[in-house]
């Protein structure tokens, strides 16, 4: 026996995927991955500020979601949590005015965002766990989001600093893992 492996070339062709889709992964994840960042580095931007970050971190992990929903084993539920990202960012735009009323509408519905998309991440974890690699990830990250949302729905007198650690915290390691996803995606892709 040879002490040199034989080294096999593997192409994998990755199919429904357009070649730029690695760059809309990576554009997301360091969009969240700084936003993420800035909310934990200030978790006591005044509410405006905090809502257009907020604003801006949901549409830019429901896009994430929305671009690669198709490659998904269960490509509807992506696109549901990619849709209500980016509905709820939208309607953060849109929120009322006034600190208080600004206030407990941000907790409700960033609560209400984060619970329903962390129940869509451990759904497809726990049911694509024999297909999806790294699912107890993906489970725990589901498992933090609905945590983080009951807290921020349930907590409006501190809301803009627990979302803003929270959410920040979430931003920060969704954008890694967009961003790795991305590259991956590039790597198969070229």
């Amino acid at each position: 026996m040879s002490d040199q492996m034989d080294i096999k070339q593997v192409n994998v062709e990755v199919r429904g995927l357009p070649k730029f889709a690695w760059l809309i992964w990576v554009v997301a994840g360091a969009v969240s991955s700084v936003v993420g960042f800035w909310l934990l580095l200030s978790p006591k931007v005044a509410i405006a500020t905090l809502a257009i970050l907020v604003a801006i971190g949901l549409i830019f992990n429901g896009i994430g979601e929305i671009a690669t929903a198709a490659q998904s084993r269960y490509p509807v539920v992506n696109y549901i949590i990619g849709v209500v990202f980016v509905v709820a960012g939208l309607m953060v735009f849109l929120r009322p005015s006034g600190p208080t009323a600004a206030l407990n509408f941000l907790a409700l519905l960033v609560g209400f965002t984060m619970i329903l998309t962390g129940i869509g991440e451990m759904v497809v974890a726990f049911v694509g766990r024999n297909e999806i690699e790294h699912w107890l990830v993906l489970a725990f990250m589901g498992a933090m989001g609905i945590i983080a949302g009951f807290m921020a729905a349930s907590w409006p007198a501190i809301t803009v600093f627990v979302l803003a650690v929270l959410l920040g915290v979430r931003l920060l390691f969704v954008g890694i893992a967009q961003i790795g996803l991305g590259l991956k995606i590039k790597s198969l892709t070229a």
